[in-house]
């Protein structure tokens, strides 16, 4: 599989121990990944996804549950500049980066 932003959160503060600035790295990156699907900014989606090298976008159920609507429509608007439209179905779109392939 390919890699993610952040995992879980706790899991991640486990594993990479209470001490120097892995706790907060894990914070950042917990912050970012609500960033991106919160702001409604297609510039700073795209600066996040290009800074952690992000290729896939997967929005569902519990994203929708989890953040704004408006921030969740961008990834729609942005299909055919900045996004792909990899996958869909019922409940799930996953968006490809347009450019960077995996």
């Amino acid at each position: 599989g390919l890699p993610v932003v952040v995992g879980w959160q706790w899991h991640q503060l486990q594993q990479r121990g209470a001490g120097g600035n892995e706790p907060a790295n894990v914070r950042r990156r917990v912050h970012d990944v609500g960033e991106m699907y919160g702001t409604e900014d297609p510039r700073r989606l795209m600066l996040l996804l290009e800074a952690y090298e992000v290729a896939y976008v997967y929005v569902g159920p519990a994203e929708r549950a989890n953040f704004p609507e408006a921030g969740i429509a961008k990834f729609a608007a942005m299909v055919g500049e900045e996004l792909e439209l990899f996958f869909t179905n019922d409940t799930v779109q996953v968006y490809r980066v347009a450019g960077r392939v995996r």
